[in-house]
């Protein structure tokens, strides 16, 4: 009875206050990307493409030439990360040492200016995928152009999801850079401790050789997203729960004649329940997540494979224990050294008392 109750926990669904029409709009868009693909008779550019379609989930409900600003910033930063990854792939074993600074720069700047979901998961995703993609360098203008489509379809999308907008807008801080590090002077502990993680996530994706090793990163990413270790325990547990149902439920999928317009219509459907679901709860999110990725996966090859749910399945498991590794580890240096230092304190002020 007590397992039932643990286990209907992690499933059960947040309330949450959000725009009905974010999701409609995010659901468009990866449909127009993949009917691109469709067209084109190639799919693997609706992929580059949909990288672009990151930019929309770093939307706010800000003042619309604020909104703009920020996700073209984001937009431009997320392509320059995906070259560096790339460019990084010709000499593999310095694919970590990118990723890691990336993943640091993401994580401080986020934390800093009060980004914390998604966070910097994106920006190290996309450069994890960069260093994993071997194209020719004379379509490298191709991809670019099409990561720009993505960018542009996001800021259109985020326009419309803005008119569309009857909530109270975020407020807007104007400290500067240095204002806002030394109100959190955790900060850059913590973008060290994240970097760490994801270089190491990285290392070992890439060491052991695994199906499509960005995986193994993704899952770090998304288990350090918890911003307390109580909260990133009950993540990790929904990460895992949501990841083996999605698997089972996807594994129904390896029965269907999966044609071009099925495939269209399953990704676009998972793609947006996923967004409906991740703030709400991450288990039940990840039950969607984890088809549509499958299916991202084989847009250019011919069907589903039982290797490819094993890759899956071995890159959450890694990615997602690295993660809550390192988020503990951090914990208990850290509690280790405010009780040290309190300790110091109350003896400091005990001998200038005596």
């Amino acid at each position: 009875m007590i397992i039932f109750k643990q286990l209907k926990s992690l499933f059960e669904l947040k309330p949450m206050v959000d725009n009905p029409y974010r999701v409609v709009i995010i659901g468009f868009a990866i449909f127009i990307v993949l009917m691109v693909g469709y067209m084109r008779n190639d799919f693997l550019i609706s992929n580059f493409a949909s990288l672009g379609l990151f930019t929309l989930f770093y939307y706010q409900n800000l003042p619309m030439p604020y909104l703009l600003r920020n996700l073209s910033i984001i937009g431009g930063s997320l392509l320059l990360v995906f070259l560096l990854g790339f460019l990084s792939s010709y000499s593999p074993w310095f694919s970590p040492l990118v990723v890691g600074i990336i993943a640091f720069i993401s994580r401080l700047l986020t934390r800093l200016f009060n980004v914390h979901k998604p966070g910097g998961i994106f920006f190290v995703m996309v450069a994890a995928m960069g260093t994993t993609i071997t194209i020719p360098e004379k379509k490298l203008a191709e991809i670019i152009l099409f990561f720009f489509l993505g960018i542009m379809i996001s800021l259109v999308g985020a326009f419309i999801i803005k008119k569309t907008e009857i909530r109270v807008e975020v407020a807007i801080p104007h400290n500067t850079f240095k204002e806002r590090f030394f109100k959190d002077p955790l900060a850059l502990v913590d973008a060290i401790f994240y970097s760490s993680a994801l270089f190491m996530s990285v290392y070992l994706s890439h060491g052991l050789h695994l199906g499509n090793p960005y995986w193994v990163t993704l899952a770090c990413a998304s288990i350090l997203l918890a911003e307390n270790l109580e909260a990133l325990k009950h993540r990790h547990l929904q990460y895992l729960a949501g990841t083996f149902v999605g698997l089972v439920g996807a594994s129904l999928l390896l029965i269907l004649p999966l044609s071009r317009v099925l495939l269209i219509t399953l990704i676009t459907v998972f793609y947006a329940l996923a967004q409906y679901y991740v703030p709400r709860n991450y288990a039940v999110a990840n039950i969607f997540i984890t088809p549509m990725v499958l299916l991202l996966s084989v847009t250019n090859h011919s069907d589903l494979s039982l290797h490819l749910f094993q890759s899956r399945f071995i890159g959450v498991l890694l990615g997602s224990f690295i993660g809550f590794g390192t988020a503990w580890l951090m914990w208990l240096m850290l509690d280790h050294y405010l009780a040290v230092t309190k300790d110091n304190s109350k003896t400091s002020v005990k001998e200038k008392s005596q």
